[in-house]
């Protein structure tokens, strides 16, 4: 079985996060490796991408936003608007897909993720 490297890069606007918007966003833009080498599979390949936030509050009470079927692309960012918890302090964004391995006709889980710390 051929072994997979996710490797995924995010930006966040910083701005939004300082100032009291209610509304932020998240720009993602994933990659897949083949272990070992440094070419880059098409993001076309990867099936069932799911986007996932996860937000704490000052008091760690957590927010969970699930998109199931995010849109991905090869060459454009792809964004998801969405709605954050007063007080933010942290949040955790993970993107999951699956892929075909060709050679065993099987599905691979991939998963990335990154995490995000606001001091107040």
């Amino acid at each position: 079985m051929i072994n997979l490297r996710p490797a995924l890069h995010m930006v966040i606007s910083i701005d939004n996060f300082i100032k009291k918007i209610k509304k932020k966003k998240v720009i993602v833009k994933p990659t897949a490796q083949i272990v070992g080498n440094t070419d880059v599979c098409p993001v076309s390949l990867l099936e069932q991408v799911q986007l996932t936030i996860e937000s704490f509050d000052a008091n760690n009470i957590p927010t969970t936003t699930t998109v199931p079927d995010f849109k991905i692309h090869d060459i454009d960012w792809s964004e998801y608007n969405f709605q954050v918890p007063e007080n933010l302090s942290s949040m955790t964004v993970t993107l999951s897909a699956k892929i075909k391995v060709i050679s065993t006709g099987e599905y691979q889980d991939l998963t990335a993720s990154r995490s995000f710390s606001f001091e107040r």
